[in-house]
């Protein structure tokens, strides 16, 4: 079992988002119970986000199993990102259309269910250990996506792993072997508060929150760096000489160009399939639809890739979702009113308490609405509605009614319409079905 610090402390995105806001001058969130999912994200999750038919990647040769004993000591907080680190309030935009060339996506998945009965699939008190559903641990899972065969990912932020779940929940590490940066086999790699992953193409990728770089995890090659050189900041460039300034998420797109919610310098960023890196939208901290040159986020946590039309993006601080809009290249705001709530409705008259994370489905997004404990569902209507929880901590499973969760931070949905749930707090993967 871990240290109970380690067991006890607050989820990584809570501490950076904060950070941020208050180095920034943001409105903080209501100080209600922690957590808040940069997260993530994804996301880039479901269809239209696309995956590989099938993916090989499990075939690469997990770490052994660890006993709690094992388990990681708690990393040092995270530093909050220097304003200085960011870049002048007007950046170039990039408005390249979008062309389907490299990947197709899977069809939209119909959500099989209107009530559904939460379930937990793997998890319990917070630790590191593989094995078996019943016997799995997890510390502060946050990103997680899932590949056409049903395989999920999770970036296991506590452990700074990305972990592997089989669809019977058998659980094993994917990656990473402690805390720090390393490029490498999967087993001797290191990662530093992982928060988002996504998988697309045969290819796994995280949001390496902390070394602030964007990784990937291939057959061929091992865990590499993809994009970023490390240091907080920020400039767009080729691969590893461009700057992120703790990435919280990723999302991978039809054409294979990686898009990355760079929570720290509040812009959503671009990644080609060949490196380069630019910008999309974002600035100086604010809450700004419009061209995508003049939008303004506070700290973007997770996005989901709609298509070839879209991200759906959910600006935690700011409690909404937005929209990047790739046919009209304008940001605009779909749930939220930008204070800190609990409502269901449409548009601007829906209130969120810093949601964290997302995943695209047939007819809308899921929402992890992380401070109000719920899940929410996002219909292209601008209609706001509760799937599951209440206002309310807890951990309990059964009918969407009954269920409770504690500050869940990501999800993504199967092949087969099974939603699973990151339910950070609780140190539980959640199932929706």
């Amino acid at each position: 079992m871990a240290p109970a610090a380690s067991r006890h402390r607050p989820a990584l995105a809570l501490t950076l988002a904060l950070a941020m806001a208050s180095a920034l001058g943001c409105p903080a969130p209501s100080a209600t119970p922690t957590g808040i999912k940069a997260s993530a994200a994804p996301k880039k999750k479901v269809s239209p986000s696309p995956t590989a038919e099938p993916s090989p990647l499990p075939t690469l040769e997990p770490a052994s199993s660890l006993a709690p004993s094992t388990a990681p000591s708690e990393a040092p907080a995270s530093p909050a990102p220097s304003p200085s680190a960011a870049p002048s309030p007007t950046p170039a935009a990039s408005t390249a259309p979008i062309k389907p060339t490299i990947i197709t996506p899977k069809p939209a998945i119909t959500l099989p269910f209107a009530s559904p009965m939460v379930g937990t699939l793997v998890g319990a008190e917070a630790a590191l250990v593989d094995g078996a559903v019943d016997a799995a641990r997890f510390d502060s899972p946050n990103g997680i996506d899932v590949d056409s065969e049903g395989r999920l990912y999770v970036a296991d932020s506590g452990n700074h792993r990305i972990r592997l779940l089989l669809p019977n929940g058998q659980t094993s590490t994917f990656a990473g072997s402690s805390e720090g940066f390393l490029d490498g086999p999967p087993t001797e790699a290191k990662f530093k508060s992982p928060y988002g992953v996504a998988v697309a193409g045969g290819v796994v990728y995280v949001a390496d929150t902390e070394n602030h770089r964007i990784r990937k995890i291939t057959q061929a090659d091992g865990v590499t760096t993809f994009a970023g050189d490390g240091t907080p900041g920020f400039a767009d460039g080729p691969g590893t000489t461009a700057k992120f300034n703790s990435p919280f998420s990723v999302a991978v797109a039809p054409d294979g160009g990686v898009y990355v919610a760079d929570a720290g310098n509040r812009r959503i960023r671009r990644i080609s399939a060949a490196g380069e890196v630019s910008t999309v939208a974002g600035g100086e901290a604010g809450n700004v639809d419009g061209p995508f040159g003049t939008a303004r986020f506070a700290v973007p946590n997770d996005l989901a890739v709609d298509g070839t039309d879209g991200l759906y993006v959910v600006d935690g601080i700011n409690h909404n979702v937005r929209y990047v809009d790739f046919k009209l290249n304008i940001v605009r705001t779909l749930a939220g009113s930008g204070q800190a709530g609990n409502l269901d409705g449409t548009g601007v008259r829906a209130k969120l308490n810093s949601p964290s994370g997302l995943a695209a489905v047939e007819g809308g997004v899921l929402v992890a609405d992380t401070r109000n404990h719920k899940i929410r569902f996002l219909k292209k209507d601008g209609t706001l509605v509760t799937i599951v929880g209440v206002a309310e901590a807890g951990q309990v499973d059964g009918n969407a009614g009954a269920a409770r969760l504690n500050e869940p931070t990501d999800l993504a949905v199967g092949p087969d319409g099974t939603a699973y749930v990151t339910d950070t707090k609780n140190a539980r993967i959640r199932t929706l079905k």
